[in-house]
């Protein structure tokens, strides 16, 4: 009986996509640095509501923000119109 050697065959190579980095990534990293503990899912939620809003498909989105004072309501909303 003989034996026969199988070589390998060379394995194709598939580039590897980049992930997608966080679009808030940047200013998460100003946030933490200017502000005390900022909330970060409402400023998500507000700037989602201000895109949603001049999209022009419908009716306008509305948003109504409930906080104590000094929690940042208004900075979060001036941030969101600042191109």
């Amino acid at each position: 009986m003989s034996t026969t050697l199988i070589e390998p065959t060379p394995v194709k190579r598939i580039p590897v996509r980049a992930v997608p980095t966080d679009p808030f990534a940047t200013l998460h990293t100003v946030l933490e640095r200017w502000f005390y503990k900022p909330d970060l899912q409402a400023i998500r939620i507000v700037m989602g509501t201000i895109e949603a809003h001049y999209l022009n498909i419908g009716t306008p989105a509305w948003l109504f923000v409930v906080a104590p004072p000094g929690s940042g309501k208004t900075t979060m909303s001036i941030m969101g119109l600042v191109d």
